[in-house]
C-alpha cells in the first residue's frame, strides 16, 4: 500500500482482479480478497504495480491484436510477466522476490486443486503457456522429457498423483507440441526476461510463438482458471 501511495496508484474494490494501466488503478475482487493469504495478496499487488510501472500502452499494436483480441493478450501477458517480475526484483530486491515467489506457489497449488491435477480441463492455449512458463521458471535447459523428470522431483509429494501418466495430465497435443518446440519456447521466455520494452516482448511472441500456437488462438474456448 505504501509503494502504491508513493507512486500515485489507487487500489480499489471491484468485481474482479484487473489493472487499469492508463489510469493507474488496481482493482481487487471484493468478494474473494478475504479468502486469500496475505502474502499472496502482497505478491499479486506488487505484480500488478509492475505492469503499471513497466508496461505502457503499445504505440503500434500488432496485427494479431485485431485478429485474435483477448486470446493474443493472454500470450503477451504471460511473456510480459517474466519481464516485469525480473525488473521488480532488480528494483526492490528480496522483498519483491519473496512476495512474488509466494504468489507463484499459491497459484500453482490453486491450479492443482481446481483441476484435480488435470490440466486438460483448461483450454490448450493456457496449458501450453503454463507448462512453458513452468519449464522456464524451473531453469530447464535440455528437452521436454528431462523437464518432466525435473518437475517430478520439484513437486515432491504431488509427484505420484499428478505425474502418474503425463505432466498434470495435459492433453497429448499440447505435450507433443511442447516437445517439438521446447527450445524455441524456452528461448522466447529467456529473451523476454531481458527485453528492454514491452514492444520487444510483443515482437518475440509474434515471431517465435504465434506460429506454434496460431490454431489455438483461433479457438474461442475460454477458461475460468487464471495462471497470473
Amino acid at each position: 500500500a505504501g509503494l502504491s501511495y508513493e507512486k500515485g496508484i489507487q487500489i480499489k474494490a471491484g468485481k474482479s482482479w484487473q489493472t487499469d494501466v492508463k489510469n493507474r488503478v488496481i482493482y481487487y475482487d471484493k468478494d474473494e480478497i478475504h479468502n486469500l493469504p496475505i502474502d499472496y495478496l502482497r505478491g499479486f499487488i506488487l505484480h500488478e504495480l509492475g505492469h503499471i510501472f513497466y508496461t505502457p500502452p503499445v504505440k503500434k499494436p500488432s496485427p494479431y491484436e485485431k485478429k485474435y483480441g483477448d486470446r493474443i493478450h493472454l500470450v503477451y501477458n504471460a511473456f510480459e510477466d517474466i519481464r516485469i517480475e525480473y525488473l521488480l526484483v532488480e528494483q526492490y530486491g528480496k522483498y519483491a522476490q519473496g512476495s512474488l515467489e509466494t504468489k507463484e506457489i499459491y497459484n500453482f497449488e490453486n491450479i492443482i486443486n481446481r483441476t484435480n491435477g488435470n490440466l486438460s480441463k483448461v483450454d490448450k492455449l493456457m496449458q501450453f503457456l503454463y507448462i512453458g512458463w513452468l519449464a522456464w521458471a524451473t531453469g530447464s535447459t535440455s528437452n521436454y522429457t528431462t523437464f518432466k523428470i525435473t518437475i517430478g522431483k520439484i513437486i515432491g509429494s504431488y509427484a505420484n498423483d499428478i505425474l502418474g501418466h503425463n505432466l498434470f495430465n495435459a492433453s497429448k497435443e499440447v505435450q507433443e507440441r511442447l516437445n517439438t518446440h521446447f527450445n524455441t519456447v524456452l528461448s522466447a521466455f529467456r529473451r523476454c526476461r531481458y527485453a528492454t520494452t514491452h514492444e520487444e516482448v510483443v515482437q518475440i511472441v509474434d515471431t517465435d510463438i504465434v506460429p506454434i500456437i496460431e490454431d489455438w488462438l483461433k479457438d474461442k474456448q475460454q477458461t475460468s482458471i487464471s495462471f497470473c
